[in-house]
């Protein structure tokens, strides 16, 4: 599963989409890679965080692959 993320997106509204892919599915994805579009506010980079350490998707690995600039 491929998500991107940028700074004017609402932290809230990430999360959510981690969870909906993750734990809100039958069949849950072997990986989540985020794409992290520039840099991000302090809100989304907890959520990244947390998704990084397995919490927000049930254990399904996140890796989050950063660009420096949108």
């Amino acid at each position: 599963m491929l998500l991107p993320v940028y700074r004017g997106d609402v932290a809230a509204h990430f999360a959510r989409a981690l969870t909906s892919v993750t734990l809100d599915q039958e069949v849950r994805p072997s990986e989540v890679v985020v794409v992290r579009d520039g840099p991000v506010h302090d809100e989304l980079a907890a959520v990244l965080d947390a998704a990084a350490q397995g919490e927000l998707t049930g254990g399904v690995p996140v890796r989050v692959v950063p660009l420096h600039r949108n």
